[in-house]
């Protein structure tokens, strides 16, 4: 296997595990237990309410990580110079955010997923810089 086809593969078997994680989060409540449901409901915000400041930012910071991680699988996937050092940004800054979000309660299929997620990311930024997918980065684009 190419060392570009190998890389590209990781890279869409960590997009693919992100996505499958999703859907089972958002399909949280069938898969948790009922004492939990009771909880998630009594601490969830009122829908009616105005966003909290802190909602609202923590919306907007998500959203921009979602587009600099769909702007990193992009340039990651068509091996452009900056999609390496924007990717480490992301995933160190998303280190950071994470414990501020507080307790999180998923089911373990979602969290399955976005753990297998998670290391194949890894993976992937660690195959970037390591022969031979470095050089794919390295190359000058025809002009």
């Amino acid at each position: 296997m190419q060392p570009s086809t190998a890389f590209r593969l990781v890279l869409m078997l960590s997009l693919a595990s992100a996505l499958v994680g999703t859907v089972f989060i958002a399909q949280r409540e069938s898969l948790l237990p009922s004492g939990l449901i009771e909880y998630l409901a009594e601490a969830a915000p009122d829908p009616e309410a105005p966003p909290t400041t802190k909602q609202r930012a923590a919306r907007y910071a998500g959203t921009g990580f979602l587009i600099a991680y769909l702007a990193v699988i992009a340039g990651m996937f068509f091996f452009k110079k900056w999609a390496r050092p924007v990717g480490l940004l992301v995933t160190a800054t998303s280190f950071i955010v994470h414990p501020l979000n507080g307790p999180i309660i998923d089911s373990g299929w979602g969290v399955l997923f976005f753990d297998l997620a998670s290391v194949l990311w890894g993976a992937m930024l660690a195959m970037s810089y390591c022969p031979p997918c470095s050089g794919l980065f390295a190359k000058e684009p025809n002009a």
